[in-house]
């Protein structure tokens, strides 16, 4: 049998080194956790800044050239006659989507100064019509790393690629140029350039009303009544939704906006594509 000696060192050896056992699992569990996470940011960061590195030449080239035609658009009469002169690639629109397949998209004559400002100035007030999306995000994801409401640190490498090549492809740009915008009234026009070599392609006039549109709002509000049952106070949760209609002008044009350029852009340019 162990004798009492060796019986009392062992249960105080246990008892000094259970807790020392304990932090060092747990030690090793943090170990595990924060070391792979740290691993795969830097991993994540490096392959963006490879990402960024790959591209930044012939992005930079693009919206640069973009931006060259500030003088150019300001310069070009109001458009009286609607035409359009096809370049050397057949023309694809951006959609919603963001593709290297695209080689067209809009960009606001106000942007011209520098592309990755979302303006919230009048007429626009920071709201693109979806034509206009890609310009603006890729000049923001390469200048400022940004893309969305994303920061640096969090931006999808295969979204960021998919906007940077999307932005190498682009050979024409069509420039939305307002004159007037009040209420549901607009009048304005869109110019076209080809690129890469900064030809001059002609443009279209717009000008329209457009309708009202009423959108429905719902305001939902929660509160708590207490009541008295036998003596206890009890909690009732009452959430009450209500409705409302809100005109929305802005809305309209834009939603009309988007309408006229791409019927203008099909009508004048056969054999032109817009991606869904």
């Amino acid at each position: 049998m162990p004798s009492l000696v060796l019986v009392e060192t062992t249960r105080r050896y246990r008892a000094v080194m259970a807790p020392r056992t304990v932090m060092l699992v747990i030690g090793l569990l943090l170990v595990g956790f924060v070391v792979p996470v740290t691993l795969l940011r830097w991993w994540s960061a490096h392959q963006r800044t490879a990402l960024f590195d790959e591209h930044r030449a012939a992005v930079t080239a693009k919206l640069e050239a973009i931006e060259r035609l500030q003088a150019r658009v300001a310069a070009i009469p109001p458009v009286t006659r609607d035409a359009l002169t096809a370049g050397a690639r057949p023309p694809v629109m951006a959609g919603y989507d963001h593709r290297a397949e695209s080689n067209g998209a809009v960009v606001y004559q106000e942007d011209l100064g520098d592309v990755s400002r979302v303006d919230q100035a009048a007429p626009h007030y920071g709201r693109r019509i979806f034509q206009a999306d890609l310009i603006v995000d890729c000049a923001r994801l390469m200048r400022q790393g940004v893309y969305g409401t994303y920061e640096p640190q969090n931006v999808n490498v295969d979204v960021a690629r998919g906007v940077l090549e999307a932005c190498e492809q682009l050979a024409y740009v069509y420039i939305l140029r307002t004159r007037h915008f009040e209420g549901l009234v607009f009048s304005g026009d869109v110019v076209a350039f080809e690129i890469d070599t900064g030809r001059h392609l002609g443009g279209f006039a717009l000008a329209f009303t457009s309708d009202p549109r009423i959108d429905v709002v719902k305001d939902t509000s929660t509160r708590v009544d207490q009541t008295s049952r036998g003596g206890r106070l009890r909690n009732k949760r009452v959430v009450t939704t209500t409705e409302h209609l809100v005109r929305d002008d802005f809305g309209a044009v834009r939603g009309e906006l988007d309408a006229r350029i791409e019927e203008g852009l099909r009508q004048l340019m056969p054999g032109l594509r817009w991606l869904d």
